[in-house]
């Protein structure tokens, strides 16, 4: 019964070839949802793109866990041996401490500028973070450029702060800092450090390129001497399950554990929110569109009336019926959708192998991220399959009121 279903079916279409406004009608529906296919396929894989590309910077400069307190010190020494021997998903670990400094400007009419001052370990930092990569030049060549931007207590500044500054490799610089010796009273005391830029690194992301430098622990202790680890950044395995193990990171260690996107949660929602609304308004044209698949199947049912009079007196009972005519509308959306899907998944290898669509500086990338993966294609074909196939059976329902004696009189 299924190879008659079939065969019955791709008998239509193709006779259908020599009637012009059958065939107009199904070039059209076979247009419709080729370009939903390609548009809903094309759009999620920007903005799937737009999200990796994101979360790979994010990552680059932040770790995938992070351990912080603050109002008290980390025990660096006994959170990593807790983490080592009793969470295996663990690859890196590397503690951190920040406080803020204020830079002058060349003028001394400049109001200085707040940076962020991070000291961190060179070495360990290299393990949870792609800071090393993202470094210009720095003022000593090694295979560690993190390790040679830091040495002798050298600093590591943003390429936009630098420019706001006007300093450059080797240049010298002046922070100044609150004194935690003096007594406090009315006002504050302010001290001084000079430090020397050791490396300038670009991130693409303005908060830090603009607001952050980063130093050893010891050119950090000379200005925070009380301040000691207030954080620790960690890197997962990539097969674990982020939520679970930060979970059970917070039980064990009793202090606060999160993630990096909890420190941007309303990008990352912004984010989220815009690929599901980006989808469904898409999938709504192609909704639109697949209506043209009622129209044509109307049209075919209304045509073929002597002929599912003759198959009803032979036997075939009106569900068999049914799907001939679901079987011809759920086949052209099945092809249009594939070649739509493959159109989707040409353009954005183009635009993957050769970026030339540039974004405004608003962005955190500078070209058209477009990213198409498995799922993305075969989520857009169940879709459109779905869609289709609702648009088929809507007309097939009046299949099981035709009056089968009245046509074979009057039409047979």
């Amino acid at each position: 019964m299924k190879n008659i279903v079939l065969l019955l079916s791709w008998r239509y279409i193709t006779h259908s070839a020599t009637e012009k406004t059958v065939s107009t009608m199904i070039a059209i529906c076979f247009l419709g949802v080729f370009l939903g296919a390609f548009s809903l396929s094309l759009v999620t894989a920007i903005m799937n793109g737009f999200e990796k590309d994101l979360y790979k910077k994010m990552q680059g400069i932040h770790s995938n866990g992070i351990i912080r307190s603050e109002s008290n010190n980390l025990n660096y020494n006994a959170i990593k041996k807790v983490l080592q021997t009793e969470f295996p998903q663990v690859l890196g670990i590397s503690p951190t401490s920040s406080s803020y400094v204020l830079v002058p400007g060349n003028n001394n009419d400049d109001i200085p500028d707040v940076i962020i001052v991070k000291a961190i370990d060179p070495t360990a930092e290299a393990t949870v973070t792609t800071i090393a990569q993202k470094i210009t030049n720095t003022v000593l060549s090694g295979k560690s450029p993190l390790s040679c931007a830091l040495s002798n207590n050298n600093i590591l500044m943003g390429k936009k702060c630098a420019q706001a500054l006007n300093l450059h490799i080797g240049d010298t610089v002046t922070f100044l800092y609150p004194d935690t010796q003096a007594d406090k009273q009315h006002s504050i005391n302010l001290s001084k450090q000079q430090a020397q830029i050791g490396g300038i690194f670009c991130t693409g992301i303005d908060e830090y390129d603009a607001h952050v430098v980063f130093c050893t622990f010891n050119f950090f202790h000379e200005m925070f001497p009380d301040i000691d680890i207030t954080q620790i950044n960690i890197k997962f395995t990539d097969d674990t399950h982020e939520q679970k193990l930060l979970s059970d990171l917070k039980k064990r260690l009793g202090i606060e554990v999160s993630s990096w996107k909890n420190l941007y949660p309303e990008l990352v929602s912004a984010l989220t929110l815009q690929k599901y609304v980006s989808f469904f308004i898409i999938m709504l044209i192609s909704l639109v569109a697949s209506m043209n698949i009622l129209s044509l199947l109307f049209m075919e049912i209304t045509n073929k009336r002597p002929d599912i009079a003759i198959l009803r007196t032979m036997g075939a009972s009106p569900d068999t019926i049914s799907l001939i005519f679901i079987s011809i509308g759920v086949g052209i959306s099945f092809i249009a959708g594939i070649i739509g899907i493959a159109g989707a998944y040409v353009v954005s290898y183009i635009c993957q192998t050769y970026p030339c669509i540039r974004l405004p500086d608003v962005y955190y990338t500078s070209h058209l991220p477009v990213l198409m993966e498995w799922h993305i294609a075969l989520t857009v074909l169940l879709v459109v399959l779905l869609i289709s196939f609702f648009a088929s059976w809507l007309p097939t329902r009046s299949i099981k009121t035709l009056n089968i004696a009245h046509i074979l009189r009057s039409e047979g």
